[in-house]
């Protein structure tokens, strides 16, 4: 009686967690951007609905987020809001496999813990309300390891299978999370089969991945999808040199600020001295995700998300090294005191759960910081008002062009399928020119073209034909302006925010 009690107590503060998270983010999803990318990711899905990926529509991502986002589009309405709502609802789920993964390692409240230390965590925290892809995917893909772990335990090939579907679903929305393959893999060679059944294994673990690829070839245009995913992300590590000590730094610094440095050190204990092979797997997970950060170039601040869920596995891990070990100390079992090593896991384990609390007020602090998405007022400008004055120049259908997508879609206007993406790492790889962008103006003939001091700063050429060609309606500054093709009627141009 009394253990159903706890499974049922367990089950009501797990719940009650998650839907406080539901409900604080649902409740703080204003703001006007929190990213670049956001603006150009909800342009893209919102296009999917009527143009193909990859063959009209230039994309250097894998599909599954943008699809997503298109049905609920379709079902909740085009806005802002849904695309964040929806990314809310994938970073629930990865709350829900950071609890079970730790659940698996034999603690509840080291799995609450878990939840609570990814939830608060301040770079977590933020890119749960926004409209991106990154932290669907490695929250879908962590929600491989639960099943993982319970394979570890009891050898039956189906789970194996079942985390490999997570995965795959966590790389059908971006491959950031291609990573998490190694540590999945590697749970077969812990196990300690025959190698003929081990091969069976991993052929049962790489199904599902094998069948989403095949999806995707049946699905798209797989020339044109692997030239611009590949095509940019190679483009793009070769722009810019690797830093491995600056990338490490910064590493640590995350782990730093959500309290979860002293984590690690505990899995590794546990896995040398206590032989766990369970802890082995999370830290495994954990390594995995750190070389990837420590190899990626360049590396922005969501990337580092990737690094988190293992980090908050293995804090619920050293709660859970707490419980055992106190637990085994009050019991008849231990007729003797403790080793020196033992008292050693279970020091690193008080240590890690002391540091995380001590920053948690820390972590509130920022978070309260983090409830409307304020960034644009530094970097994107008058972005409310540039979206109002589009959205009064041009008619619904009409196309706009722009190097901030976020302002057309405030407006409520698409921009051009092939031009959706008008990145720094595009222009400078070659995969969007100034021709292209004069070509695509005379064919969907926008009615706006706003430049925002980005990407179209470096092809002068297309800036100075849309000067021959358009006439400047408002100026903020230098770098941020709107023109428009025929001044309308009664008005005349604008001066906005400058000095």
């Amino acid at each position: 009686m009394r253990h159903c009690a706890r499974r049922y107590a367990y089950w009501f503060v797990l719940a009650s967690l998650l839907f406080a998270f539901l409900l604080i983010g649902v409740t703080h999803l204003g703001g006007f951007c929190w990213d670049f990318d956001e603006g150009v990711i909800l342009e893209k899905a919102w296009l999917a609905q009527r143009y193909r990926l990859y063959r009209e529509i230039w994309s250097d991502h894998m599909p599954g987020y943008f699809l997503c986002l298109a049905l609920a589009f379709r079902l909740f309405g085009v806005s802002v809001e849904t695309g964040r709502a929806l990314t809310l609802c994938f970073a629930t789920l990865g709350l829900v496999g950071v609890a079970m993964a730790v659940r698996e390692l034999g603690s509840r409240l080291g799995s609450l813990i878990a939840v609570a230390s990814l939830a608060l965590s301040p770079l977590f925290f933020r890119l749960s309300r926004a409209a991106m892809m990154g932290l669907p995917a490695v929250c879908l893909a962590s929600l491989a390891f639960p099943p993982a772990l319970r394979y570890l335990r009891t050898g039956k090939r189906g789970w194996l299978i079942l985390a490999g579907a997570f995965y795959a679903l966590g790389i059908s929305m971006k491959l950031v999370a291609a990573p998490f393959i190694l540590p999945l893999a590697f749970a077969v060679f812990l196990r300690g089969k025959l190698w003929r059944e081990k091969t069976k294994d991993l052929a049962a673990l790489a199904s599902p991945v094998a069948a989403l690829f095949l999806l995707l070839v049946l699905l798209f245009q797989p020339e044109a999808m692997a030239a611009q995913i590949l095509g940019n992300y190679l483009g793009d590590r070769g722009s810019s040199p690797l830093d491995l000590a600056a990338n490490g730094w910064r590493a640590a610094g995350l782990l730093a600020q959500c309290g979860l440095m002293a984590a690690p050190l505990c899995g590794l204990a546990s896995c040398v001295i206590e032989r766990r092979r369970d802890m082995f797997l999370v830290l495994a997970w954990f390594g995995a995700s750190l070389a990837a950060l420590l190899t990626h170039t360049p590396l922005f601040d969501h990337h580092m998300l990737l690094l988190l869920p293992p980090a908050a596995s293995l804090m619920g891990g050293a709660l859970g090294e707490i419980e055992r070990q106190l637990r085994s100390l009050l019991s008849m079992e231990r007729a003797r005191p403790p080793g020196i090593l033992t008292a050693l896991v279970f020091g690193l384990a008080v240590g890690s759960v002391v540091v995380f609390l001590c920053q948690v007020p820390q972590m509130i602090a920022r978070d309260q910081g983090l409830t409307v998405a304020v960034k644009p007022e530094a970097p994107c400008p008058f972005g409310w008002e540039a979206a109002r004055l589009v959205r009064e120049v041009t008619r619904p259908g009409d196309f706009v062009i722009t190097d901030y997508p976020m302002i057309a879609f405030r407006a409520g206007r698409m921009v051009p399928p092939w031009i959706c993406v008008p990145s720094y790492t595009r222009v400078h790889n070659g995969f969007l020119t100034a021709e292209e962008l004069i070509s695509a103006s005379l064919e969907y003939r926008p009615r706006a073209v706003v430049l925002w001091g980005r990407a179209f700063e470096l092809l002068p050429r297309y800036v100075s034909w849309v000067e021959a060609n358009y006439d400047l309606l408002a100026t903020y500054d230098e770098e941020h302006r709107i023109y428009v093709h025929g001044m309308p009627g009664g008005q005349e141009r604008r001066a906005m925010g400058g000095d």
